[in-house]
C-alpha cells in the first residue's frame, strides 16, 4: 500500500479516495434503533505504543435517509449522532495527515512511519565519527548532491583554474579547501572526479611538489583517508615508520580503529592487520596486534577501583617487582629468565593496550601513589627500542597535566613541539600530527 493511501475500509463517499465500489447504507450498528443506517465502523487506533486515541472525525453527508417517520427516542439509547444537514467539512490537513498529540503525523495502521528528514547527502548509517569530526563510512558509496548549504561547483571550478594555468595559483588553492569540512570535501572531491575524470588528489599531485604535495594531498582525502594513506606509507618499502604507525594506531578507540581496517580494506584490499604484523617482528609485532584487535572498553563506561587495583600489583610485579629486569636475555642459561621477562611483557601490554582512557588514569594516579614512582619511569626502566616509544606515547596520551585539559593534549602538544624544535623543522612529522 502506497504511503498516504487510504485502506480499503473507507467508503467512496464524494470527494473520497478513488477506486473504491459504491456503497449504500452501512448495516445499524448492534443495539442501535432501527430504521437509519448507522454511523461507518471506526477507524484503527493506532498501532505502535503509547499513542494517543483516535482524534474524532465528522463525516460528509452520504448515507441514504431513513425510509418513513423517525422510531421514538429508546431512553436506553443515546447515539451522538448529529442529523446531516449539522455536518461540517472535516478542518485540519487532509486524511492520513492528522497530527497526534505528538506533533506526529498519523499513519493508518499497517503503514510505515516515514524516515526523518535527511541533514546531509549520506543515507543513514553511511556517516561516521573519527577523530572527533564526521566522515564517509568506508562501506558508502560516494556522491556528488550537495550537503545542505553547500554546493561544490564553485571550488571545482576554484581549482580547475589554480591549476590549468602556468604554476600554480598556490593562495587560490589553500583559500578554497581550508574552510571545508571532512564531509564538504568528500562532496568537492566527486564533484570534481564528475566534472573532470580525474581526481583531485592526482590533479594537485601533479602541480606542486615537496612538502607542500604532501600537506594537501593529505588534506584532499580527508582524516579518514589520510590515515589510510599514511599508514599505508608507514608500512610501505623497506623498514618501518615506527613513530607514524605508532601515532597512527595506538591510543584510539574501537570505532575509529574499525573504521580506519575497513577503508584500508576498500583502498588496498588488503588486511591492515595482515600487513601490520607482516612488517613487525617480536614484541612490537605482538603489541599492536592486540591494538589491532579493537577491544577497549569504551571511555564511557565507568571506572572500576578493584580492576584499578588488580592492574597497579600486576603491573608492578611484571615491572619493578619481578626478579630480573633486562629486556632480553639471549644466553641458553636465562632462557627461563627470558621467558619469564616475556610473559610479564605481555602482561604490561594486555593492561596499557585493553583499558579504557578514564581506567588508565585512574591507573597511573593510583601506580604513582603506592609506589612512589610513575608508571613512564618503569617503562623507561623496563623496555626499549619501538615497545618503550610505542608503551610511553599511550601513558603520556592518558595524562592530564592541568584539570580539564583533557587527556592526550599535553601528549599531543609535546609532539609538535618536538617537531618543530631545534635546527630545522620535522615537516613530514608536523604535517601529519
Amino acid at each position: 500500500m502506497a504511503y498516504n493511501q487510504s485502506p480499503n475500509y473507507y467508503p467512496n463517499y464524494s470527494g473520497g479516495q478513488p477506486g473504491y465500489p459504491q456503497q449504500g447504507m452501512y448495516p445499524p450498528p448492534l443495539g442501535a434503533p432501527g430504521g437509519y443506517g448507522g454511523l461507518p465502523p471506526p477507524i484503527p487506533t493506532h498501532s505502535y505504543p503509547g499513542a494517543p486515541p483516535p482524534m474524532p472525525m465528522n463525516y460528509p453527508n452520504q448515507y441514504a435517509p431513513p425510509s418513513g417517520p423517525p422510531p421514538p427516542p429508546n431512553a436506553n439509547y443515546n447515539p451522538s449522532y448529529v442529523p446531516p444537514q449539522q455536518y461540517q467539512p472535516p478542518q485540519g490537513p487532509p486524511l492520513g495527515q492528522y497530527q497526534s498529540s505528538h506533533g506526529a503525523p498519523y499513519q493508518p495502521q499497517g503503514l510505515p512511519y516515514p524516515p526523518p528528514p535527511m541533514q546531509s547527502f549520506a543515507p543513514p548509517g553511511q556517516e561516521a565519527r573519527y577523530l572527533g569530526v564526521t566522515v564517509l563510512a568506508p562501506h558508502a558509496h560516494p556522491s556528488t548532491a550537495m550537503i545542505p548549504g553547500y554546493n561544490p561547483s564553485g571550488d571545482v571550478e576554484a581549482i580547475r583554474n589554480a591549476t590549468k594555468k602556468m604554476g600554480t595559483d598556490e593562495n587560490l588553492v589553500i583559500s578554497t579547501l581550508a574552510p571545508r569540512t571532512s564531509m564538504e570535501m568528500i562532496a568537492l572531491s566527486n564533484a570534481f572526479l564528475a566534472k573532470t575524470g580525474k581526481t583531485m588528489e592526482d590533479t594537485l599531485d601533479g602541480e606542486t611538489s615537496y612538502n607542500f604535495k604532501t600537506a594537501l594531498h593529505g588534506l584532499a582525502l580527508g582524516p579518514l583517508g589520510c590515515d589510510v594513506w599514511l599508514a599505508h606509507l608507514a608500512i610501505d618499502g623497506a623498514g618501518t615508520n615506527e613513530i607514524l604507525l605508532t601515532e597512527l594506531l595506538l591510543g584510539r578507540s574501537n570505532e575509529e580503529l574499525q573504521l580506519l581496517i575497513g577503508a584500508y580494506q576498500k583502498t588496498h584490499h588488503r588486511s591492515l592487520v595482515d600487513a601490520v604484523r607482516d612488517d613487525l617482528s617480536g614484541k612490537t609485532k605482538r603489541l599492536f596486534t592486540m591494538a589491532l584487535a579493537a577491544s577497549r572498553p569504551p571511555d564511557h563506561f565507568p571506572v572500576n577501583p578493584q580492576q584499578v587495583d588488580s592492574d597497579v600489583q600486576a603491573l608492578y610485579k611484571a615491572g619493578t617487582g619481578k626478579i630480573g629486569t633486562d629486556e632480553v636475555k639471549l644466553s641458553v642459561i636465562d632462557f627461563a629468565l627470558f621467558l619469564t621477562d616475556w610473559i610479564f611483557q605481555i602482561a604490561f601490554f594486555d593492561i596499557l593496550v585493553n583499558r579504557s582512557t578514564p581506567h588508565l588514569t585512574a591507573l597511573c594516579n593510583a601506580y604513582k601513589i603506592k609506589y612512589k614512582k610513575t608508571l613512564s619511569r618503569v617503562i623507561k626502566s623496563e623496555f626499549s627500542g619501538h615497545s618503550r616509544d610505542a608503551l610511553l606515547y599511550i601513558v603520556k596520551g592518558v595524562k592530564e597535566k592541568r584539570l580539564g585539559e583533557g587527556p592526550g593534549i599535553w601528549r599531543d602538544a609535546q609532539l609538535l613541539e618536538a617537531s618543530m624544535k631545534g635546527f630545522g623543522t620535522k615537516d613530514e612529522q608536523l604535517i601529519w600530527r
